[in-house]
């Protein structure tokens, strides 16, 4: 994340846009995505946590007892404190599980939206190089002070070519970081999806065999 807390990543009014509004629209998508991420897997452990645990409460009988992530079958779990154990082991492990795939599919789903922004951000300043270039002959011919920037007179065939190579080499460099960084952190999540993938198939393969017991 430090990566995109820095040039050509930033806020850059020079670019033409309003990079400012954008970027804090970014965080405000991503707060909100790692809020509900993180409520509604709270919500799920607390309701398999909390109805196994009054079923567990309010009957003696072991066959009324259930574990919260499916039987244990190494361990006799038909008195206690056998089954308080493996029900207080299973909700450590499956919190701590949990944790880390939040983590990486929030961190994922944080980044992929940072860079869709910072594709958006491009986008403007592509749609602007004419107009930023017209600024900049106007600056450089002592005119900024009287003209104003008009879309309508911004023609690229009256601008010099130094102006307009000057901005098309900010957007071709910003877009070159952009792909960069996104090539890095696919590299980086490329494993972790792997493990995420084979852990998950292993966890569904383990709840569909307890369920056709």
């Amino acid at each position: 994340m430090e990566t995109l807390e820095k040039k050509p990543f930033l806020p850059n009014a020079n670019r033409g846009s309003d990079e400012e509004n954008l970027t804090k629209e970014c965080l405000y998508l991503s707060n909100i995505q790692i809020n509900a991420n993180g409520l509604l897997t709270t919500i799920c452990l607390i309701v398999s946590i909390g109805l196994t645990a009054i079923q567990r409460i309010r009957s003696d009988n072991y066959w009324d007892w259930v574990l919260p992530y499916g039987s244990v079958t190494v361990v006799n779990i038909t008195y206690s404190p056998n089954f308080e154990m493996i029900y207080i082991y299973q909700i450590f492990c499956t919190c701590g599980c949990g944790a880390c795939y939040v983590i990486v599919d929030m961190t994922t789903v944080t980044l992929l939206v940072h860079v869709t922004y910072q594709l958006k951000m491009l986008q403007n300043s592509i749609a602007n190089i004419i107009n930023l270039s017209y600024k900049d002959m106007l600056k450089d011919s002592k005119q900024s002070a009287v003209r104003t920037v008009n879309t309508n007179q911004a023609n690229a065939l009256v601008i010099p070519w130094k102006y307009l190579q000057k901005r098309l080499k900010q957007v071709v460099e910003y877009h070159i970081s952009i792909i960069e960084v996104s090539e890095y952190y696919e590299d980086i999540f490329s494993g972790l999806f792997l493990i995420s993938f084979a852990s998950s198939l292993g966890t569904i393969s383990l709840m569909i065999y307890h369920v056709s017991q």
